[in-house]
């Protein structure tokens, strides 16, 4: 590889990752949610600190309980029936299925999530927009 050269073969697009919510009440996410903007997910290990003095001044740790979240950024749009399903699971106190998939669902991640914060703004001069935090419980799925 010459330095510098961009690297083209593999890469996939952000605008081409959907993050998408099953609104039957099932395991089957395939409603995106609607005018994304970004979405993220977060791997999160916790670890417990086994130093000792046999450490030799080094901090030694294992890893614990595994945590996953997918933050979202939107636009709201009138009769969004996705972000109406996020909105009634949070008032129920009901998790839902999501997945976070690449184009033709070459690599998805998914799993059971309870909304955990729902943020609606909307800036003068701007649009009206949702910041919404999805809090994984349990596996998440890889395939």
């Amino acid at each position: 590889m010459v330095l510098g050269a961009p690297v083209t073969t593999g890469q996939i697009q952000g605008v081409n990752i959907m993050l998408t919510v099953d609104t039957s009440g099932g395991n089957n996410p395939v409603l995106p949610i609607g005018f994304q903007k970004s979405c993220t997910l977060n791997f999160t290990t916790a670890t417990m600190d086994v130093t000792s003095k046999n450490s030799h001044f080094w901090a030694e740790y294992l890893p614990g309980n595994k945590d996953w979240t997918i933050d979202c950024d939107a636009l709201i749009v009138e009769s969004d029936l996705s972000l109406n399903t996020l909105e009634n699971s949070w008032i129920a106190g009901q998790g839902l299925y999501v997945a976070l998939s690449t184009p033709a669902n070459a690599q998805h991640w998914g799993g059971k999530v309870y909304i955990k914060t729902m943020k609606y703004t909307a800036a003068d001069n701007g649009v009206y927009t949702a910041t919404i935090t999805l809090q994984g419980t349990g596996t998440l799925g890889k395939t």
